[in-house]
């Protein structure tokens, strides 16, 4: 057993394409629409500034315009640094990310809306409506929040990633820890650095990462790649069984492009404990049972169930189809019980009595 064991670390270099990879070549596919929406979304990031900025001195009302002229410029850089990384041209992202907090600087080297957001809340750059709910639940200083006048979380996530494709991981675990300061929420972050900290051998840390970040797990892609990485790191440590049944779980929750990560461990395990056909033939529903009697997390948690509810009832109220047809869709993969089609079906009927 010792020996299976051990050759399980080299297993290790199969992972799937990370939850910030897909979610940037997701992006790249629909650049091009990205950028006929840009416009609108540069006025709500106008609109912002006034409701969010404390403007009560004349030095606050200086710094917004000049905040004002910088955002527009802000999003045509991380556009050009999305471009860079999806051309796998990694050193330009990291170089046209950087340059972008560089323009955030005033002439003594401060931040330019630290100067301005005083409010007395923390400072989001939300990168999902779901994220919003979570900080609605769970900040109590939620009301009196601002949000970042330009693009904070999306470049430093995707400079995280530059650095991991470069296999900088100590730059990339820095600069994914600062992106989650601006987005604590975002379960696809936060399981993707607990990815990072496993593959970085650090799995104790790993692991306690992992866990904490099951709370907040609202995509199929982070549910998938949750039991990816916890599978991984339970066949490290020797419990294979249930490592196995987690990589089988992965099947449920990702696409084809993705599943083939998991399925070559499975069929890895069975070549190296010589037993065809015992973990890559695992079914569904008996890797579930497995899972259950062993306490390990299925299903979503609750709380990702409400924060996804309360953020799909808001969108249904401000009938924001494209967002309507995205949480349904994720809800769908995620909550598949009678009760959870029911609850969904009121909340796009517009009836409130599941509040």
């Amino acid at each position: 057993m010792a020996d299976a064991q051990n050759n399980t670390r080299s297993l290790s270099g199969i992972r799937p394409h990370s939850a910030a990879e897909i979610r940037l070549r997701t992006q790249a596919l629909e650049i091009q629409h990205a950028m006929k929406q840009r416009e609108k979304e540069r006025e709500k990031e106008d609109q912002r500034l006034d409701t969010a900025i404390n403007a009560s001195d004349v030095r606050s009302k200086k710094i917004i315009e000049e905040l004002e002229d910088l955002s527009h410029d802000l999003y045509d850089q991380y556009d050009q640094a999305l471009a860079a990384f999806i051309n796998e041209n990694y050193d330009q992202a990291i170089k046209t990310v950087q340059a972008m907090f560089d323009m955030m600087k005033d002439d003594g080297g401060n931040d330019l809306e630290k100067q301005v957001n005083k409010r007395g809340g923390r400072v989001y750059d939300f990168s999902d409506p779901v994220d919003e709910q979570f900080a609605q639940l769970l900040d109590p200083k939620f009301k009196v929040a601002s949000f970042s006048f330009a693009p904070r979380y999306g470049p430093l996530f995707l400079q995280s990633q530059a650095y991991q494709q470069k296999d900088e991981m100590d730059k990339a675990l820095k600069t994914i820890d600062e992106a989650i300061t601006w987005d604590p929420y975002d379960g696809d972050t936060l399981v993707s650095r607990a990815g990072m900290l496993i593959d970085m051998d650090r799995e104790r840390e790993g692991a306690q990462a992992l866990e904490e970040s099951y709370a907040f797990l609202t995509t199929p892609t982070a549910l998938g790649h949750y039991h990816f990485f916890r599978g991984t790191y339970l066949i490290h440590k020797g419990n294979t069984p249930f490592g196995a049944a987690h990589l089988v779980l992965e099947r449920d929750f990702v696409d084809d492009e993705v599943t083939s990560s998991g399925d070559r461990l499975l069929y890895g395990l069975d070549h190296i404990f010589n037993r065809p056909g015992q973990f890559s033939s695992m079914e569904s529903k008996e890797a579930r049972r497995k899972l259950r009697r062993a306490k390990e997390h299925v299903e979503p948690a609750h709380l990702a169930k409400r924060a996804l509810i309360q953020a799909l009832r808001e969108m249904v109220e401000a009938q924001d189809q494209e967002m309507i047809d995205d949480l349904t869709e994720r809800y769908q993969a995620l909550f598949t019980g009678e009760k959870d089609k029911k609850e969904l079906g009121n909340v796009l009927a517009g009836r409130l009595d599941n509040a």
